[in-house]
C-alpha cells in the first residue's frame, strides 16, 4: 500500500508552511478523525456507532500506528514539525460525518505503539473532547 497526500491536505502544508513562516514559533496538534476505513468493524469511515471502531487485532493496531507515525512524517519533511497529536477526535462521539468511537483503554493500546513510531518530541494527548470524563485520559 501507499501514503500519499490528496490536493486539499497538500494545500493544507502549504498554509501551515506560511502560517510558520509568520510564526515560527507556531505550535502543530495532529488530530484525526477517522483512520480509513478498512481499519474500522464497519468498514465505514463515518463514526455510526460504538461498534465502528478499530478492528481488534494487533495487526490493525500496528498499520494505524504506522499510519499515523507516516502522516506526522509526511508533516515533519514539509517542516511542519508536530508537536502534540491526539489519536482520536473526540473518541466519545459517534457522528454521523467521520469519526471513530475509541475506549480510553483502546486509545491506552494504540498510544504504546504510536509513541514507539513518532519522535519523542512529539507530545502525545488522551481525550480531544470534553471535560465530561475525566477518568478517560488517567486511563489511556
Amino acid at each position: 500500500s501507499s501514503f500519499a497526500l490528496d490536493g486539499d491536505s497538500q494545500l493544507i502544508i502549504e498554509i501551515l508552511q506560511d502560517a510558520k513562516k509568520i510564526n515560527p514559533k507556531l505550535m502543530l496538534i495532529g488530530s484525526p478523525w477517522s483512520p480509513p476505513a478498512w481499519f474500522k468493524q464497519e468498514g465505514n469511515i463515518r463514526g455510526l456507532d460504538e461498534t465502528n471502531t478499530l478492528r481488534n487485532e494487533t495487526h490493525f493496531y500496528v498499520g494505524y500506528a504506522e499510519y499515523l507515525a507516516l502522516a506526522a512524517s509526511t508533516f515533519a519533511k514539509a517542516g511542519l514539525h508536530l508537536d502534540y497529536m491526539t489519536l482520536q477526535n473526540e473518541p466519545l462521539n459517534t457522528p454521523k460525518y467521520p469519526g471513530m468511537y475509541l475506549t480510553a483503554i483502546n486509545e491506552a493500546k494504540l498510544a504504546k505503539l504510536v509513541r514507539a513510531r513518532v519522535p519523542a518530541s512529539t507530545k502525545l494527548l488522551a481525550y480531544d473532547h470534553n471535560w465530561d470524563h475525566p477518568e478517560y485520559p488517567v486511563t489511556a
